[in-house]
């Protein structure tokens, strides 16, 4: 009998709690995870989770959406590709089924950049465009930011850099327009980029560092990570291997921090060609061969060729 009782208390308690849960709660957690999905995606797909389950169980459609869209969001900062296209393709059906025109606008912005980094330019591009008109409509200026950004990023990679600056200032403008200061970092390392691809070091380095700052200021761990990153770059470029050695050791640790797995084996792979310059052929072709090996799990051509070529010229030497 008082194994019956105890069992009823704990069942009743159980669901005082889950009355006590309310929508503000869901919103709040999806918030929270929101926050961290630069910082640690880990601890935002967790919280994500955990809202998403909270939102079922209260029968609250617009909390799931956000929930399943934040879940997948931080599946992609995680390399999580897959998984990461399953969870924003269901977040954009519940939220185009609710008429929730900011999750919908803000889903479809990441399965666009989910489509570019495969490489589908068409889908992307149909998916931004997409993602721009509805947040227009709304006035959503944040996934305006969001989209403008996006599409420069499909004329950057079809070498159209002046149409890609004119977008990505836009994005800018957009974004300071609402104080979304989150954005900043993002689109000047865009910007950046730009500046290194036409040959312009100094002033790249100069927006590179600017990113990194207000990354800093606004806890972009991915977005800190990659400006290093492409500073080694620069310096390598440069041919300064002890500065582009420290860049590259820094943003290695920012990566093993946030879990991106792959972003961590490119920048390896850049230590293993700063390595060539210094002539240490054989810590070089030590960081190749791992870089390889996890270019061959996860299936990047890209980064097994850059590999190979790295072990050619360590074994050659």
């Amino acid at each position: 009998m008082r194994k019956f009782i105890c069992a009823l208390f704990f069942s009743l308690f159980a669901s005082l709690a889950l009355i006590a849960q309310t929508t503000a709660d869901v919103d709040e957690s999806n918030s929270v995870a929101e926050s961290l999905l630069n910082q640690k995606p880990n601890g935002a797909l967790e919280k994500a989770t955990k809202a998403k389950t909270t939102a079922e169980n209260l029968n609250y459609p617009k909390g799931k959406a956000k929930a399943l869209a934040l879940m997948g969001v931080a599946n992609y900062k995680i390399d999580a590709y897959e998984k990461a296209k399953i969870l924003i393709t269901e977040a954009i059906s519940l939220s185009a089924q609710i008429a929730d025109t900011s999750t919908l606008s803000f889903s479809q912005y990441w399965l666009a950049n989910i489509e570019l980094n495969r490489g589908q330019y068409g889908k992307a591009l149909d998916l931004y465009q997409s993602c721009l008109q509805l947040a227009t409509s709304s006035n959503d200026k944040k996934n305006i930011a969001r989209c403008l950004d996006g599409k420069g990023s499909i004329y950057e990679s079809l070498n159209e850099d002046s149409k890609a600056l004119e977008f990505y200032n836009q994005s800018l403008q957009t974004a300071k327009d609402v104080n979304f200061k989150e954005w900043y970092g993002t689109v000047i390392f865009e910007i950046a980029n730009l500046d290194y691809k036409q040959g312009k070091l100094d002033e790249a380095l100069k927006k590179y560092d600017e990113a990194v700052k207000l990354s800093e200021e606004t806890h972009n761990l991915n977005n800190k990570a990659s400006c290093l990153q492409q500073m080694a770059s620069v310096y390598y470029d440069k041919k300064d291997t002890r500065q582009a050695m420290k860049f590259a050791q820094q943003a290695m640790d920012l990566f093993q921090q946030t879990g991106s797995s792959s972003s961590y084996s490119h920048c390896r792979l850049l230590m293993s060609y700063i390595m060539l310059g210094e002539r240490d052929y054989s810590l070089a072709a030590d960081l190749a061969t791992i870089s390889f090996n996890e270019g061959k799990t996860s299936g990047e051509i890209e980064l097994q060729k850059s590999a190979a070529e790295v072990l050619y010229y360590a074994y050659l030497y």
